[in-house]
């Protein structure tokens, strides 16, 4: 599992400054995209002659979400997971190779907001935290489990408050 401090450590490495917070969050893609994905994908497999069983019926299911998370994500020049590091003058969001629990790291910067002049807000669904970055070129809505079972919750939280949102 990567601790919160870790993440810090990574994107301070990365980043070549030092990072106040740092967590994995996921881009946050229209339900209604992944739904879709998923619903495509389930149509592929009967296609493809797998069966109709429940278990063949979710895994499709679920794979067609994650590439449909996926597209939607890099349509945005996003990827489907990132790390998200606050520094004393940017929000930084990049690529990160793993899952709210564990990954080896970043390769690059996706996206960039100054601090100063960014507006940040925040909403819930369920467990889950959606921030919207509004900066002076993009905005990006990231999206990031809070519940009791959520991985990487303490980076996240760690985000939130230097965010000014927990």
């Amino acid at each position: 599992m990567t601790s919160a401090a870790e993440l810090r450590e990574i994107a301070a490495t990365s980043l070549g400054v030092p990072v106040a917070a740092a967590g994995v969050f996921a881009a946050d893609v229209s339900l209604l995209t992944r739904a879709a994905g998923g619903a495509a994908a389930g149509e592929a497999a009967d296609a493809l002659g797998l069966g109709t069983s429940a278990a063949v019926d979710g895994v499709a299911a679920a794979a067609g979400m994650q590439m449909a998370q996926e597209a939607g994500a890099q349509a945005e020049g996003l990827t489907g997971v990132m790390l998200v590091a606050v520094t004393q003058r940017d929000i930084v969001l990049m690529d990160w190779q793993g899952n709210s629990a564990a990954g080896s790291g970043t390769t690059r910067v996706l996206a960039s907001f100054p601090r100063e002049g960014t507006r940040v807000e925040e909403s819930k669904l369920g467990a889950t935290r959606k921030v919207t970055l509004t900066g002076p070129d993009r905005t990006v809505t990231i999206s990031g489990g809070m519940g009791l079972l959520s991985r990487g919750k303490q980076g996240k939280r760690d985000v939130l408050e230097a965010l000014g949102l927990e």
